[in-house]
């Protein structure tokens, strides 16, 4: 009998370790700045075609929370990644990208808090960047704002500053509820 198992306790020990901990929040010191940066694993992804540019031509806005801990002081943000399959094109949501969501019936319009991604205690990001050339820009927002946004049913995203004058909201591509619920069950645990 247990000749019969052991093959089957070393596949689960190799396979299910990295299944139980898959959207699992980081954990990261930054060692230049000294912050703790707790960081949800998935971003939530959005993404918007551009076919009059090029054939699969698309652009991307990535949201990940983060909750960056400088000295006891605990603060959340969501850090948005800019990029697009046009090189070129790394600009397009404007040189300070507000963004807007659309939370079920709620409209939130945020902008880039003012101090820099290293004034508040990220000098790089850990995680490996969700897309080529990515630009990051750091959001305040605040654990209930992460809620209603990983509760909700319905997130479409507007960029009122789209350097091209696109006002079409941006679906979803890739969902990042779990994440977000993740990230809150952490840092709020």
């Amino acid at each position: 009998m247990l000749r019969r198992l052991a093959p089957l306790c070393l596949v689960a020990s190799v396979f299910l370790p990295g299944l139980a901990g898959a959207d699992r929040p980081r954990s990261v010191l930054d060692e230049q700045t000294g912050s703790t940066l707790v960081i949800a694993t998935q971003p939530w992804t959005f993404a918007r075609d551009e076919p009059q540019l090029a054939v699969h031509a698309r652009d991307y806005v990535g949201l990940q929370a983060v909750e960056i801990n400088t000295a006891g002081k605990r603060s959340q943000f969501l850090a948005v990644f800019f990029w697009s399959t046009i090189d070129r094109r790394g600009d397009y949501a404007g040189e300070t990208p507000r963004i807007e969501l659309s939370v079920d019936d709620r409209r939130i319009v945020l902008s880039p808090g003012a101090a820099t991604p290293r004034e508040l205690g990220i000098s790089q990001w850990p995680l490996p960047l969700p897309g080529k050339a990515a630009r990051l820009f750091v959001y305040p927002a605040d654990a209930t704002l992460i809620r209603q946004i990983a509760e909700s049913r319905v997130v479409t995203l507007r960029l009122p500053d789209d350097r091209d004058g696109d006002q079409e909201p941006i679906a979803t591509w890739k969902d990042g509820r779990a994440a977000l619920k993740d990230f809150l069950a952490e840092i709020l645990g």
